[in-house]
């Protein structure tokens, strides 16, 4: 009975150190096929915003750390799926005894990052503290990245640092009319606009801006409404006046304290109007050029008079649409190109209006401009799309 034991014994023995064999030559297989290397470090091109510790730290690596291949890549793989640029291409580099994590992207060319009602702070202040929680956090993230849900926890909870009543949604209104951008609001807060004004060299007053653009002062501030608000100020109170060229630079957002549970803000547009072009000559082709004579006798403008745009899209659409020769259209575009010899020297236009049926009319381009001897000329302001709300003062 006790050599029985004692065998038993031996066997079993001899089974456990097999199974060690076993795993142990199993665990050695992994081993070589995925050998731990030491984390050296990471490199970024093509953004100035992502830097190699920001990767680091938001994919919650360490250099200097063991770390295998395949792990490394599955961090590249995380790093794609959170659709930060318009493209990335993400890889794992040997070296030695050391492995690095190379990406290079391309920044997204879409709409801008607005912080739309954020009235009591900067963007300045909104990024830096993104950037603080969120590593992987860049100004031009896709309006579809899935960092969204991050970025909105970060805004709520500056939100309810302030105190304020309310949350923070992306608005999908101006990404839609296309006019704004990769907009958050603030959700249940009031920011009424006092105020518009225009500051710089031949501004119009206060009450010629209250004038033109009553839309401007309105209850609700909206950071992408000021862009086509910029529009109009160029367009009514300055290529009205010659002014084809004026720059608008960033408006001046002044948060005027909180009142009563609003946030009220003055918004200033600062704007160089640059040089003042002069009218110097008016003629009319297609089939308005056989009424030359008429029209030249409604004509109100005179040689060295500042070159109107207002009058001029009046004059098109209130005296020459009118006229039952050109009534092939109900609207001006489909019937009017201008064309505009721009004396740069002089500051003086001359000006080509071209009336043509829509069956006739061809697509008007700086190609075609030169077949009535000028140049195109766009009368807009020059300027880039708002994309901050400035400190207040």
């Amino acid at each position: 009975m006790y050599v029985r034991r004692q065998n038993v014994r031996v066997l079993a023995a001899r089974l456990v150190t097999l199974s060690c064999l076993v795993c142990c030559t199993f665990s050695g297989a992994r081993a070589s096929e995925d050998p731990e290397f030491v984390l050296a470090g990471a490199t970024t091109a093509g953004t100035q915003t992502l830097s190699a510790g920001d990767l680091l730290r938001g994919l919650e690596l360490k250099a200097g750390a063991p770390i295998t291949k395949s792990a490394l890549q599955q961090a590249c793989d995380r790093l794609g799926k959170l659709r930060l640029f318009y493209s990335e291409n993400c890889r794992v580099r040997i070296d030695g005894h050391s492995l690095w994590i190379d990406v290079k992207v391309e920044p997204s060319a879409g709409p801008p990052l607005i912080f739309e009602n954020f009235v009591w702070t900067t963007r300045k202040n909104l990024l830096a503290r993104l950037k603080q929680e969120i590593p992987l956090f860049t100004p031009e993230i896709p309006s579809d990245s899935a960092l969204n849900p991050d970025i909105i926890r970060v805004l709520n909870r500056i939100v309810a640092e302030r105190g304020i009543q309310g949350h923070v949604e992306i608005d999908k209104f101006w990404e839609d009319k296309g006019g704004g951008g990769h907009v958050f609001e603030v959700v249940g807060i009031k920011a009424p606009v006092v105020e518009c004004t225009v500051e710089g060299e031949d501004a119009p007053s206060p009450e010629q801006v209250a004038e033109a653009l009553p839309g401007c002062a309105r209850d609700d501030f909206s950071m992408p409404l000021l862009n086509w608000i910029a529009d109009d100020i160029a367009t009514d109170l300055y290529n009205s006046r010659g002014y084809l060229r004026p720059t608008v630079e960033e408006p001046i957002i002044q948060f005027l304290g909180e009142r009563d549970g609003k946030f009220p803000v003055r918004v200033t547009f600062p704007i160089s109007p640059g040089p003042q072009y002069r009218f110097q000559s008016v003629s009319f082709e297609g089939i308005a050029r056989a009424h030359s004579a008429e029209l030249l006798a409604q004509w109100k403008l005179k040689p060295r008079d500042a070159y109107d745009t207002a009058y001029i899209s009046d004059f098109e659409f209130n005296r020459i649409l009118n006229q039952s020769w050109a009534q092939h259209s109900s609207t001006s575009s489909d019937t009017i190109d201008e064309c505009a010899n721009v004396d740069e020297v002089n500051r003086a236009v001359s000006l080509t209006i071209t009336v043509s049926a829509p069956k006739k009319r061809e697509t008007f381009s700086p190609e075609n401009a030169r077949a009535c001897g000028g140049e195109m000329m766009l009368f807009s302001f020059v300027g880039k799309r708002f994309e901050t709300v400035p400190s207040g003062k």
